[in-house]
């Protein structure tokens, strides 16, 4: 019985690379496992930021949270895209503070960051999450969020800190003509900028 049983692995294992379905639950079995280690990597430098996305329990957030937790061990770059996501102040508040624990605990690059058409995250929201964002970012959006001349100071004190901006769109709100050459201004001293208000 135990010679027999050892033939049909032996068999198994010969047939294996011609038939498919013998390898297929291995194979499954290998990619869960693989996943579920990533999974742990992840969670150690992106916990606080992914957590902080699916405690909104706003779908587009917990995708980009989803997204977060999936990305590839060795990259340390990433993006932030939540745009129309209904985000609210406390939303704001929830995500600039785990952005600012994160890029104080490590060297990772936020390359794009977009919260435009969220109408409902306020003077308090905007000012939390410009406050909490690193200095090296390359695109900034906040399009159509209903903001006004009482955020003029919050963005322009953030943009002139910024070094690496290429792209920055604050179109749709309702900013002063005055206002918006000051943010313009702001981006003066980097080359190449583009700046749309």
């Amino acid at each position: 019985m135990k010679r027999r049983g050892l033939l049909k692995l032996g068999f198994l294992a010969a047939a294996a690379p011609v038939i498919p379905w013998a390898v297929s639950p291995v194979i499954l079995f290998c990619t869960t496992a693989a996943a579920k280690d990533k999974a742990v990597q992840d969670v150690g430098l992106f916990k606080p930021l992914i957590e902080a996305l699916r405690r909104t329990d706003k779908p587009v957030c917990k995708g980009a949270a989803n997204g977060l937790a999936n990305r590839r061990d060795n990259d340390v770059s990433y993006n932030i895209h939540l745009r129309n996501a209904s985000l609210t102040t406390q939303d704001a508040g929830l995500i600039a503070t785990a952005l600012n624990d994160l890029h104080k605990a490590a060297f990772v690059r936020l390359e794009s960051f977009s919260v435009s058409y969220n109408p409902e995250m306020y003077y308090t929201g905007i000012k939390a999450l410009l406050d909490a964002l690193p200095n090296h970012i390359t695109e900034l959006g906040l399009v159509g969020c209903n903001l006004d001349d009482q955020c003029a100071n919050s963005i322009t004190a953030f943009l002139e800190r910024s070094h690496s901006l290429t792209m920055v769109c604050v179109e749709e709100n309702d900013f002063s003509p005055s206002v918006k050459s000051a943010i313009r201004n702001a981006t003066q001293h980097l080359s190449g900028c583009v700046t749309i208000t």
